[in-house]
């Protein structure tokens, strides 16, 4: 399938796709990258973001935690009981 979709996508000059699945409706959409990174693998660009780093051990018994880290994971890696 995606060896049809990318010279399709090509012809038609298009960066993004709407899939539909077999009964009409909205199944997703594809971009030409996602089509890419999944012959190649993750491909890195100016527009992404580094991925933030969730536990950062710091000096004197300090960690820095990202903020998008659940409370579970947070007890689990800290041997804590923060109440979730």
């Amino acid at each position: 399938m995606v060896e049809d979709l990318i010279p399709e996508m090509r012809t038609q000059r298009a960066k993004m796709v709407i899939v539909i699945d077999e009964f009409g409706g909205t199944a997703g959409l594809v971009t030409l990258e996602d089509l890419i990174e999944e012959i190649v693998g993750e491909i890195q660009d100016e527009h992404e973001a580094d991925e933030p780093v969730s536990f950062e051990d710091l000096s004197d018994n300090r960690v820095r935690i990202w903020g998008g880290v659940a409370v579970r994971e947070v007890n689990d890696r800290l041997g804590l009981e923060l109440p979730e």
